[in-house]
């Protein structure tokens, strides 16, 4: 019995013509295949290796190794004639990760069986590699939908070999997991934040299938090279740096071949770094403390631990102990901070930039209605300044009679970007400013027994929206 291709053999009738009888020697084998009710008989010429027929040890059978089928009459010719037949497949346009597509495939109806297969088989379920997906012409007449689908990233062909009495066909196409960037509306992460001219500050991000990513300032007093430098998608853009104070406003834009996604917009401020900030005689600049937000109960009070309150966005661009991103200046109206270690002989120096925010904002602090020291607070463009302004008094808030300011829950000290009100402190665009703080009298124990006290001081902006 002759053995050939599976997908042949069970289907043709052999009429064996030996061209040479001798024992390994290249052998011609003359087949006549079985007519169909749609195809006639037809006659065709395969040819072994050079080591022709050989009997089978203990059987009757013949073994034929390495053979070739001609062209003509054995499978090959094209679609439409009576020795190849129809097979096609479709995929859909875009496919995604862990979600069902339709795969079609379809045979014309003098197939007898055809079989799945394609490649790679990993990370595919619905498409049974290998097995039968008809093994009638009644089966494998017509259309047939495959619900399949896909795991992991990656190009997948998926393809049907069909047979019949005069020999085999296969339809298939590349699928590729088309799937865009992740998530939409993603969250950036500058560190640090303020940054300082001239010193590298870099943004993180967290997209996954991107291939590309572009950065671009919102709005900023200048340029950012090393953001707006196109790079990959590797989720840091380190080495930014910015030759001009104030405020950037970043997004970025991640892609890959199939969509693209848009990042939150985030502000950067970059100010400079005082040579000094000597302050008041006598007193130093405090650096760090526990913040807890809204009024004061006692040690038990959800605070953030060991901040870094010489940049004033870390202190008022939070309302609770939960955020991680801090908004900056003017931050969020009634951010309510209790600074916990204010000592006597310390001064807050709270860094902000009013980057290039509208002329109509203004605000003003509530210093807040508990046992505390009078305050003096002074906004200046120097760290630790708490001079008078000669120009507009209203940057010193000293309280009548220069007592200092009681924390009785009244508005404290107003500011704004405009020059006409003199009870105002007139703020410049784009200008490094400090909100300087110190005790009155650090003498006076009256209201504040110990060493440190808790000053409760609410951030109250005027902006759209608020």
């Amino acid at each position: 019995m002759y053995r050939s291709n599976p997908h042949i053999a069970s289907a043709v009738a052999l009429a064996l013509t030996v061209a040479c009888s001798t024992v390994n020697a290249q052998v011609k084998i003359q087949m006549t295949t079985a007519p169909t009710p749609t195809i006639p008989a037809t006659n065709c010429t395969v040819t072994t290796d050079a080591s022709g027929l050989q009997l089978v040890p203990g059987t009757t059978d013949l073994k034929a190794n390495g053979v070739t089928l001609n062209p003509a009459g054995c499978g090959g010719g094209t679609a439409g004639t009576p020795d190849n037949f129809a097979a096609a497949i479709t995929v859909p346009a875009s496919t995604s990760l862990n979600t069902p597509f339709t795969v079609t495939w379809s045979a014309s109806a003098d197939a007898s069986m055809c079989v799945f297969g394609g490649a790679p088989t990993a990370n595919v379920s619905g498409w049974s590699f290998g097995t039968a997906a008809c093994n009638s012409s009644t089966q494998c007449a017509g259309s047939h939908p495959v619900q399949v689908t896909v795991s992991a990233a990656g190009s997948y062909n998926f393809n049907v070999t069909c047979t019949n009495a005069s020999g085999y066909a296969q339809g298939s196409i590349a699928a590729a997991n088309n799937t865009p960037p992740t998530p939409a509306d993603f969250p950036l992460t500058a560190t640090p934040s303020p940054a300082t001219v001239n010193q590298p500050f870099k943004v993180t991000w967290n997209v996954q299938n991107a291939t590309r990513c572009d950065g671009t300032v919102v709005s900023g007093p200048g340029t950012l090279p090393g953001w707006t430098t196109p790079t990959d998608a590797s989720g840091t853009r380190a080495n930014i740096v910015a030759a001009t104070a104030g405020a950037y406003v970043l997004k970025l834009e991640c892609s890959n071949t199939y969509g693209s996604v848009t990042s939150q917009q985030t502000t950067v401020n970059v100010g400079t770094t005082p040579t000094s900030c000597p302050g008041p005689a006598g007193m130093t600049r405090l650096t760090t403390s526990n913040i807890s937000y809204g009024q004061p109960i006692g040690a038990g009070d959800p605070t953030r631990s060991n901040v870094n309150v010489t940049e004033w966005s870390n202190i008022w661009g939070f309302t609770s102990p939960s955020g991680t991103t801090p908004v900056s200046w003017p931050g969020v109206r009634g951010a309510s901070a209790v600074i916990r270690g204010f000592g006597r002989d310390k001064f807050v120096a709270a860094h902000f930039n009013t980057g290039s925010s509208p002329t109509t904002l203004n605000g003003y602090f509530v210093y807040g209605a508990l046992a505390q020291p009078n305050l003096d607070m002074r906004i200046s463009t120097v760290c630790g300044d708490f001079s008078p302004n000669t120009e507009n008094a209203a940057c010193l808030a000293d309280g009548p009679n220069h007592t200092g300011i009681a924390g009785d829950g009244n508005a404290s000290m107003h500011w704004d970007r405009l020059t006409t009100n003199s009870t105002y402190c007139h703020l410049t665009p784009n200008t490094d400013y400090y909100l300087n703080i110190k005790v009155h009298d650090p003498v006076n124990t009256n209201n504040c027994g110990g060493t440190t006290c808790p000053i409760w001081l609410t951030s109250y902006p005027n902006r759209s929206g608020q």
